[in-house]
């Protein structure tokens, strides 16, 4: 399960990267991309462009302003975790629930925070130079340079357009319904795990980034 929720974070990240970074060479215009993504729809196990991929597509529409926030339910073993992740500028809100069990995280300003309401207190850890892990996630931009395989596919009893990557020597399909991306599925060393997406949206609430000023501050 963390394995998983760490690829597919790695995986938001690169895309943001190659929605922010400006890289006119893997950007087209809408209406070429559409047409290209519907040309290839039908291919199986070949290798497909990043830049006429549905899926590459998809996330440049939602993250090139640099503010989002994603709703999203995973599912692996048996186990059920709810996630919702919040990004403006350099700062990252996330928020899960596993259990019964609430985590609440904010990154801003290279510190860590740590929310916890229930105890009103904050944990505050300093993070790596955040320049540092932008160029890790660049560096692993490379496995999405090309899909490693697109058709169709069935889940619970619906079809869905999809695309294969792999990371991280792990195979990561998105499936689509037309050209909203529904379901992420993940084979993590032989364990089959599902996110499904709730939502995502352009723009973040500033609230989320706050650290409430009359909770405990604990440094590390």
């Amino acid at each position: 399960m963390k394995k998983l929720i760490a690829i597919l974070l790695g995986v938001i990240m690169v895309f943001s990267l190659a929605a922010c970074g400006g890289n006119t060479e893997n950007t087209t215009g809408g209406e070429e991309v559409n047409n290209q993504v519907e040309n290839q729809e039908e291919q199986q196990q070949e290798e497909i462009p990043a830049a006429s991929t549905k899926t590459l597509a998809y996330f440049q529409k939602f993250l090139s302003g640099g503010e989002y926030t994603m709703e999203m339910k995973t599912t692996a073993e048996g186990m059920e975790m709810t996630m919702k992740s919040a990004y403006k500028g350099d700062m990252i809100y996330s928020e899960s629930e596993y259990a019964g069990q609430k985590s609440i995280m904010v990154m801003k300003d290279g510190y860590q925070y740590i929310i916890d309401h229930s105890s009103k207190t904050v944990m505050k850890m300093q993070v790596v130079d955040n320049g540092a892990v932008m160029d890790m996630f660049a560096d692993e931009a490379a496995n999405y340079e090309t899909a490693v395989a697109s058709g169709e596919t069935e889940y619970n009893g619906k079809s869905y357009d999809y695309e294969e990557f792999t990371v991280e020597g792990e195979t990561v399909q998105y499936l689509f319904d037309g050209n909203d991306l529904k379901i992420m599925k993940a084979n993590v060393m032989g364990t089959e795990s599902v996110v499904e997406i709730i939502s995502l949206e352009k723009g973040a609430d500033a609230k989320l980034f706050e650290i409430p000023e009359d909770y405990q501050m604990i440094a590390y």
